[in-house]
C-alpha cells in the first residue's frame, strides 16, 4: 500500500512537471506568434535555451531525489 501511494506521488508530481512544461511551451509560442517572429525554429542555438535547459535539468534532478528519498523510506 505505502509502495503504490510512493508510485502515485511520483507520478503525479512527474505530471505537474510536465503540465508546467507544456504551459510554458504554448506561453513561448503564443509570445513568438504576438511579436511576428517565429526566432524558436530559425534560431535553435540562442543563448538563453540552454539556461531553460539547465533549469529543466535541474527540476528532473530534484524530482529523482524525492523519488529516491521516498524510496528510502522505511515502511
Amino acid at each position: 500500500m505505502t509502495r503504490q501511494q510512493l508510485a502515485m506521488t511520483g507520478m503525479n508530481n512527474l505530471a505537474l512537471l510536465l503540465d508546467e512544461v507544456l504551459k510554458q511551451m504554448k506561453e513561448q509560442m503564443d509570445n513568438g506568434k504576438m511579436s511576428g517572429t517565429q526566432s524558436a525554429c530559425k534560431k535553435p542555438g540562442k543563448p538563453g535555451g540552454k539556461r531553460k535547459m539547465s533549469s529543466m535539468t535541474k527540476l528532473q534532478q530534484e524530482l529523482n531525489s524525492s523519488l529516491e528519498e521516498s524510496k528510502a523510506r522505511p515502511e
